[in-house]
């Protein structure tokens, strides 16, 4: 049984291709097993708390919940299984007080531990999608932006967090603590009319398959400046989190289209 993880990174066109995935499942289910974000909730809450805290508990809520995914595939399946999640590598960085993804190879060590003791037969490997670290740093914080009360602007983030565009310490890590699996990495400026298809060749699969799951416009697009600047004002006036929380609800993007 061929079983490819696709472990990250975060802003990397991971939800596009999650969402394209998601939309062709029925007509990609002859030739492919998914498992996508919905269907390991509990295995990637427990990833990023582990990023975040190094709390024991988490990491055997890891080994646990990646043992429980394999159970329930069937060997006898000849189908190979994409499992996708950017949270597998942990927390952004960015939230809770990271500054890198040097938790990556220690989680996915545990994932595929407990995957090959459940499955042992199993050929397992995995990918990674990088970015460009310019575009990747404005990416992750416009996605703070959406998310938590940023007040440092563009500028000051990326010179701040620089050093976290550096994947590649991560991937040999991650190729180091999951030996002898195979780790892949594909940037998605060079796969960006097609970036299932590095998933699909690692998985043997035909092109019928990259036919039958073109992708859409691309999910989580840059929004407009003027919706940044205003965003900014807001999280960086001395309203209260209540007050903040309503006043942000309103803010919507499509307004500043």
């Amino acid at each position: 049984m061929r079983i490819l993880i696709h472990a990250g990174f975060h802003k990397t066109g991971t939800t596009s291709v999650q969402a394209a995935l998601r939309r062709n499942r029925e007509a990609l289910a002859p030739w492919l097993r998914l498992r996508l974000p919905g269907q390991t909730r509990t295995l990637r809450q427990a990833a990023r708390a582990w990023s975040a805290g190094r709390d024991p508990v988490d990491a055997g809520l890891i080994r646990y919940e990646a043992a429980e995914l394999a159970r329930k595939l069937d060997p006898q399946d000849p189908r190979p299984v994409l499992i996708s999640s950017e949270d597998f590598s942990g927390h952004m960085p960015g939230r809770k007080g990271l500054t890198d993804y040097s938790a990556a190879p220690r989680i996915l060590s545990w994932i595929a531990g407990a995957i090959l003791a459940t499955q042992p037969d199993a050929e397992l490997s995995f990918h990674f999608s990088t970015r460009d670290p310019d575009a990747w740093l404005k990416s992750c914080y416009t996605q703070h932006l959406r998310a938590i009360r940023v007040t440092e602007d563009e500028q000051d983030y990326v010179r701040r967090m620089t050093a976290s565009a550096n994947f590649a310490p991560v991937i040999d890590g991650t190729r180091a603590a999951v030996a002898p699996c195979p780790v892949t990495a594909t940037r998605i400026e060079q796969t960006s009319a097609a970036p299932l298809e590095p998933l699909f060749h690692t998985l043997g699969l035909p092109q019928a398959c990259l036919d039958t799951a073109a992708l859409d416009s691309p999910v989580n697009t840059a929004p407009h400046p003027d919706w940044v600047s205003a965003v900014l004002r807001l999280n960086r006036s001395d309203l209260g989190q209540a007050d903040w929380e309503r006043a942000r609800a309103a803010l919507r993007e499509e307004d500043f289209a």
